[in-house]
């Protein structure tokens, strides 16, 4: 069934609260904190734990807007402490697969640094149980479903001075657009970065094009000297790719994967631990606190992964985070459900957050004390209020178990 909302003023607001019994000792304070956080947030993200009947909504008696900041402030703080705790997980996720690709593959000398590149030094995630991060591995000839090493890039940029070798094409778009294509070797300066070398084709406007350029339409294994063009480069690698876009890898001819690795979200870096083949993710499995002998350990870390990814996700959109339930989409482990007594919705799906939290500790670098110290502050206030209907319905509704 669908919902509409009408647009209201913060006094209508503030009405629609008061008409429901939530006591508003300062009405001034009350709408600065709606502006600055938003009221579909901070009060109806909320309500639902201080109400007393739903239909119409009425809130219990004593609740007051302190209530509502109260657990909003809360929330804000285990929403900072869960994101260092986060963070410290895809840090150490981002140096164990760097490590351990490059002591499997890119030990052999300096020529072996862009082995990263290299598809066929991957298992193709078929092999296993599928799952959300499967699927944009590898596919052949399909850009949006392949992982960013295995896929050409393009990027504006202006060539400083470089030498080019290489062939020179002309072509035009469907809407009569002509442009110069030198499509081989650039030795140089590109942007104010430091000099080096890319391999790709580099496309400039027709109106753009110096005629010594234009001239050599149709050669082949042309050399020559190039200054201030301005184009877009296309079919770079991965490498090349980020040796134009981050200044901090311009430096490095072949940057190796523990410099690259920095650049990849934490999707891509799901992702590409699909691919790298059951003896290496067996190591950085057991490194990270998931035991690799054990059955169905490879699942279980994927499984967390999944809620890792989410709840970041949940966090970087400043999301209410005591709010969260796992998506829809992803099946909870049984392994979990059981060793954890966990208590889905339905059908092995939908957790509440603080059973998802209990997931994400079984990462060795992933601690709960400073949520569960917060937690247990928030409710020993509400104890000295006498307000143990918040309480109960703040730890029913987030699944928290444990005595305050």
């Amino acid at each position: 069934m669908t919902r509409e909302k009408e647009f209201k003023t913060i006094n209508e607001q503030i009405s629609i609260q008061k008409n429901r019994n939530l006591k508003i000792p300062d009405e001034l304070q009350m709408e600065s904190f709606i502006q600055q956080k938003n009221y579909f947030n901070s009060i109806n993200g909320f309500e639902t734990l201080f109400l007393l009947t739903s239909n119409p909504k009425k809130y219990m008696s004593r609740v007051s807007f302190k209530d509502i900041k109260r657990i909003y402030v809360l929330d804000r703080n285990i929403a900072k402490y869960l994101f260092q705790e986060i963070e410290k997980i895809e840090i150490e996720l981002k140096s164990r697969i760097a490590y351990e690709f490059a002591r499997e593959h890119c030990s052999s000398g300096i020529e072996s640094n862009l082995n990263y590149l290299n598809i066929n030094l991957y298992e193709l995630p078929t092999l296993h149980s599928q799952n959300s991060f499967t699927d944009y591995f590898y596919t052949s000839g399909k850009d949006r479903k392949t992982h960013s090493f295995f896929r050409t890039h393009n990027i504006s940029a202006r060539i400083k001075n470089a030498r080019f070798t290489g062939n020179v094409q002309r072509s035009s778009t469907y809407n009569g657009a002509i442009f110069y294509n030198l499509e081989g070797i650039f030795e140089g300066t590109i942007d104010d970065l430091k000099i080096n070398i890319y391999r790709g084709k580099f496309s400039i406007k027709d109106n753009n094009t110096p005629s010594d350029i234009s001239g050599l339409d149709g050669c082949t294994d042309v050399s020559v000297q190039i200054s201030n063009l301005e184009g877009r480069f296309f079919d770079l690698s991965y490498a090349d790719y980020c040796k134009m876009k981050y200044p901090y890898i311009s430096s490095y001819k072949n940057p190796p994967l523990w410099i690259i690795i920095d650049t990849l979200m934490l999707n891509d870096l799901l992702i590409l631990f699909q691919g790298l083949g059951v003896k290496i993710q067996n190591r950085i499995m057991s490194e990270m606190g998931f035991d690799s002998s054990a059955s169905g350990s490879r699942e279980k870390f994927i499984n967390a992964c999944e809620i890792l990814r989410e709840l970041r996700n949940e966090l970087a959109h400043f999301s209410l985070i005591t709010r969260y339930r796992t998506g829809n989409k992803i099946l909870i482990n049984s392994l979990f459900i059981s060793e954890l007594s966990l208590t889905p919705k339905t059908n092995n799906r939908v957790l509440k957050f603080y059973q998802s939290l209990k997931i994400l500790n079984y990462f060795n670098n992933f601690s709960l004390k400073k949520i569960d110290r917060s937690i247990r502050l928030y409710c020993l206030k509400n104890i000295f209020l006498f307000k143990f209907d918040i309480i109960k319905n703040f730890l029913v509704n987030s699944q928290t178990k444990f005595h305050c």
